[in-house]
């Protein structure tokens, strides 16, 4: 089983900052206007706490490794606690879906989805998300099945294709 309660805040912190620091990533920066907008929105990512983000991890269900079923079932419950959290300024889904990708990895997989799916499923999450702005982004919401963002990632569960890889940092 993979458990991300085990896995390290910085983790998650440096794969926003890598998202940042990506010029081919339009990082959103309209908010803040009239300050250093990018030295901000680095500090806001950097303090990011380290108890918000252990809590993101610890909410994720363990994951088994060799089913593919199983990966998309797990898949399906961690994306809308990765998007829907909104840790970050912005990439929240990004790196919901580079934890995923490690992760499937991790299980004995490639994860594969294309582009247009990938364009279809950010857009709609963030619109499903922000037009929701009154609504409280506990974990223990996105985590209910009956959520809509919870709903929305188990449908599309089926489009995830996964090819079976043995990965190198797993050994049986």
């Amino acid at each position: 089983m993979i458990d991300l309660a085990r896995w390290s805040p910085t983790t998650l912190r440096r794969l926003n900052l890598r998202l940042f620091d990506d010029p081919e990533y339009q990082y959103d920066l309209d908010s803040l206007g009239g300050f250093d907008v990018e030295a901000v929105t680095r500090r806001r990512i950097a303090n990011m706490k380290d108890e918000k983000i252990q809590a993101l991890l610890r909410s994720a269900p363990s994951c088994p490794i060799g089913d593919a079923a199983a990966f998309r079932d797990w898949w399906a419950k961690w994306m809308p606690l990765a998007a829907g959290s909104q840790l970050w300024p912005d990439g929240n889904h990004r790196v919901g879906m580079m934890i995923a990708e490690l992760v499937a990895e991790q299980a004995g997989f490639t994860m594969v989805l294309d582009e247009d799916d990938i364009d279809a499923m950010r857009s709609s999450s963030k619109a499903l998300i922000q037009s929701r702005p009154d609504v409280e982004r506990r974990l223990e919401h996105l985590s209910d099945p009956k959520d809509p963002l919870s709903q929305f990632y188990w449908a599309f569960r089926s489009r995830l294709r996964l090819v079976p890889v043995t990965p190198a940092s797993y050994t049986p």
